[in-house]
């Protein structure tokens, strides 16, 4: 069983009003497009949102998919984590993780990993008996209703400043401004790559950026 830990979103709209005042004559379906874009973007690019799956994995069964069943499309692992570290289990190489995540220990490759060719999580026959808990990099599609309420509380700014770029660099409309455009565009890029490292900073380290297929 593969369950993957809820958080809160917000809609489109409590994005969209803040742009109107800016742009009073652009349909609501382009401010939609491009919050869209510009927070798949961000998330692909910085890994900004993250979220643990928890796996509790099944008798003799060593490979599992990784689907997000909210349609967010996972773009990185950040980590395996076995929830065995107060009982111990034979033949683990293991080392602490932040305390943050509690009775953890991060699994080596003999435990699970992730095939990029089959696209598949594997676990050691061994450890079927364990838990997982994996932290995951997750971006919004391209259909999002909601996002993710860290956008708001964290990254408004930045999800602002990329909208407004792609609303300006549309060419041929009453709005475009291809220099100002270009402007935020350089502005959002350096907003992102801060904000990559602040999340880096108080998060999981060293992704592993992979692709994901369908399940099993």
């Amino acid at each position: 069983m593969l369950i993957y830990e809820p958080y809160k979103k917000v809609p489109l709209s409590d994005f969209v009003n803040e742009l109107r005042f800016e742009f009073p004559n652009v349909p609501d379906d382009i401010f939609f497009h491009h919050i869209r874009k510009t927070a798949n973007m961000a998330a692909r690019q910085g890994s900004l949102i993250r979220r643990f799956a928890l796996l509790h994995p099944e008798s003799c069964v060593t490979r599992y998919r990784l689907e997000s069943p909210d349609g967010e499309e996972i773009c990185a692992i950040l980590g395996i984590y076995e929830e065995d570290c107060c009982h111990g289990v034979r033949g683990v190489t293991r080392s602490y993780v932040p305390p943050e995540q509690g009775c953890l220990r991060a699994c080596g490759r003999k435990v699970a990993w992730y095939d990029d060719v089959e696209e598949v999580l594997h676990i050691d026959p061994g450890h079927c008996g364990s838990q997982f808990r994996i932290a995951l990099a997750v971006a919004p599609d391209m259909a999002a209703c909601e996002l993710p309420k860290s956008f708001f509380d964290r990254h408004f700014e930045l999800l602002l400043t990329g909208a407004k770029s792609g609303i300006m660099l549309m060419s041929g409309r009453p709005w475009s401004n291809l220099r100002l455009g270009a402007e935020y565009y350089q502005t959002f890029k350096h907003m992102l790559r801060d904000a990559a490292v602040s999340v880096a900073k108080h998060k999981m380290q060293g992704a592993i950026k992979m692709n994901f297929g369908k399940g099993l």
